[in-house]
């Protein structure tokens, strides 16, 4: 009877097991297929707007790289060129502005070689677009402003922004707590983040060794 029911349990666990290899195998599909139904998807949008507006192409085209990078960019040990961060950050830039007529207020500096230097994707990213998200950016004497600095296998990244009046309301830092996680994951014991939120203004300070 122990023999028949011990039967039974394995039967069941097998059963569960089966079931969740089947649903992992129907996520890693699911995100196969969905990166290239969004691409082929912008390609059309693409060459139907090329002809009718110059700024509505070049949005589409200036998301779907981003997609793109985002998506499946980087390499076996997770992680792309860092003028390939640098080139997304551009994008969403120029993107941005497009949406806003060029009237964003936006100093980006970068110093030092970016050559032979490789990062986990997004991450600078990030930062950027919090703040997009989050950052007053149409007062043309406070200005966004995203420093990237490379010293030999040092980066040292900032942005300074003024706040708008719905970040205000906040506190504590503006939704960077998963790319807090992701630094503590890929850069232990190599990363420095400091955030600083008072009064008007927000700033990011991140140095890591790469």
């Amino acid at each position: 009877m122990e023999k028949q029911k011990q039967q039974q349990f394995d039967q069941q666990e097998n059963q569960r097991l089966n079931d969740a290899i089947n649903q992992a195998e129907l996520a890693s599909l699911k995100k196969q297929i969905s990166p290239h139904f969004f691409y082929n998807t912008l390609n059309f949008f693409y060459a139907q707007s090329v002809q009718y507006s110059e700024n509505l192409s070049r949005g589409i085209m200036l998301l779907s790289e981003i997609m793109r990078y985002a998506i499946k960019d980087d390499d076996e040990e997770g992680k792309v060129h860092l003028g390939k961060e640098v080139a997304q950050i551009k994008n969403y830039v120029e993107l941005n502005q497009l949406r806003f007529d060029n009237q964003l207020c936006v100093q980006f500096d970068i110093n030092g070689n970016l050559e032979y230097r490789r990062i986990v994707p997004l991450i600078l990213l990030t930062f950027v677009e919090n703040a997009f998200k989050f950052g007053d950016l149409m007062d043309p004497n406070h200005p966004l402003s995203i420093e990237i600095s490379v010293k030999e296998n040092h980066l040292t990244f900032k942005t300074y922004n003024k706040k708008c009046s719905e970040a205000k309301k906040q506190s504590g830092g503006i939704g960077l707590s998963n790319t807090r996680r992701r630094l503590l994951l890929a850069y232990p014991n190599r990363h420095k983040l400091t955030t600083s939120d008072e009064g008007d203004f927000f700033s990011v300070t991140l140095h890591l060794v790469l």
